[in-house]
């Protein structure tokens, strides 16, 4: 297998006054989907809770703490064969 995954962020919470946000979107791959993970360029990093079949599943965050000023977060989807792709969105 050397097809990368898909991942795609769908949307974004709005940010609360403790200033976490959250996400969702999917991923998709044509073997078997591993998992999603997310880093904040800011500072911290987790895995997505997925829910779907092997090969496609929408996925969430629920929380991501967000530092003062731009904050990067990528989203990074891994198949069973250790293939993998990223996408990126940005908070204020």
């Amino acid at each position: 297998d050397k097809t990368p995954p898909t991942v795609v962020v769908t949307a974004q919470t709005a940010i609360d006054a403790a200033g976490q946000t959250g996400l969702s979107g999917n991923a998709s791959d044509d073997k078997r989907l591993f998992q999603v993970r997310w880093a904040n360029d800011r500072g911290g990093n987790g895995m997505a809770v997925l829910n779907g079949t092997s090969t496609e599943a929408n996925w969430t965050v629920a929380s991501i703490q967000l530092s003062k000023g731009a904050n990067t977060i990528t989203l990074t989807a891994q198949d069973a064969a250790g293939n993998s792709t990223s996408t990126a969105t940005r908070s204020p």
